[in-house]
C-alpha cells in the first residue's frame, strides 16, 4: 500500500524510465527466496534465480543491493549449500542472456562496454552539473520528492514520512525481520558511494523501506488508539 502512493515509485515506474519491470523482478526474487524451504530446493528457489537474471536483464543498478541481500538470506537465515547456489547462479545468468536480446551478439564486450560506461557516466558532464552532494539520497528520501517537481499531478508529500517511519523502525527490524536492515543498509551504502546520484536509484531500496514504514506505522497507530476513550466491544 506504502509503495502505491511513494511519489517516486509512482513517477519513476508511470513515466518511460526502465524502473519498473526492474524493480518489479527485484521484489519478486527476494520474496520468492524468502519462500524456500530449509535442506530442500523447491519452485520458489529457481523462480528467484529467474527473477534476479530479469532484474540484472532489466537494469544493472539493481543487481549490487539484491545480490547482497539473496546472499544474506542464502548463507545466514537459510543456511543454503554452497551447491546449491551455484545452480542458482548458473540459471541468474541463463535468464539474464537470454532476456537481454542485445547481448546474444559478441555478449562479452557488450557487457563490458555496459560497465564501462556506467562507471565513466560517474564522471561525465552530465554528473558534474547537477552537482548533487555524496549525501544526496537523503534528500530524495526525506526533503525532496517527486511532490515537489510537477505541481497539480502528486497531491501529497508522504515519501519524507514513509522514510521517518522507516529508519524509526531499524532497531526492531533488526531483531526480527534482519534481512530488511540488511537491504535498506547496502542499499545505503551504494547509493552514497555510488557517483551518480539521480532519484531514481533510490528505488533499489524503497520496497524495505516500505515494508520497514508498514509495520512503523500499524505499531505506532496501536499505540494512538490506546488513548482512545471508545473502546471496541
Amino acid at each position: 500500500g506504502l509503495m502505491a502512493i511513494h511519489a517516486l515509485v509512482v513517477k519513476y515506474s508511470s513515466q518511460a524510465y526502465l524502473e519498473a519491470i526492474p524493480l518489479a523482478f527485484m521484489i519478486l526474487s527476494v520474496f520468492a527466496f524468502l519462500k524456500t524451504d530449509k535442506g530442500r530446493i523447491n519452485g520458489w528457489f529457481w523462480l528467484s534465480a529467474f527473477a534476479l537474471g530479469a532484474t540484472t536483464a532489466g537494469k544493472f543498478t539493481y543487481t549490487p543491493v539484491l545480490v547482497i541481500v539473496l546472499a544474506y538470506l542464502a548463507f545466514i537465515e537459510k543456511k543454503t549449500p554452497l551447491r546449491w547456489m551455484v545452480g542458482f547462479s548458473i540459471l541468474s545468468v541463463a535468464s539474464f542472456f537470454l532476456l537481454n536480446v542485445t547481448l546474444w551478439h559478441e555478449p562479452l564486450n557488450r557487457v563490458l562496454e555496459a560497465l564501462s560506461f556506467h562507471a565513466s557516466y560517474q564522471q561525465g558532464d552530465h554528473v558534474a552539473e547537477a552537482g548533487f552532494p555524496w549525501y544526496q539520497p537523503f534528500i530524495w528520501l526525506f526533503v525532496q520528492t517527486p511532490g515537489d517537481w510537477h505541481g497539480g499531478i502528486f497531491l501529497y508529500d508522504i515519501d519524507p514520512f514513509i522514510a521517518a517511519f522507516a529508519f524509526a523502525g531499524i532497531l526492531r527490524e533488526w531483531k526480527e525481520r534482519r534481512w530488511l536492515v540488511v537491504w535498506l543498509v547496502s542499499g545505503l551504502i551504494f547509493l552514497l558511494l555510488w557517483g551518480t546520484k539521480w532519484p531514481q536509484y533510490v528505488l533499489t531500496i524503497v520496497p524495505a523501506i516500505c515494508l520497514m514504514a508498514a509495520e512503523s506505522a500499524r505499531l505506532f497507530s496501536k499505540w494512538v488508539s490506546g488513548f482512545s476513550y471508545y473502546k471496541s466491544v
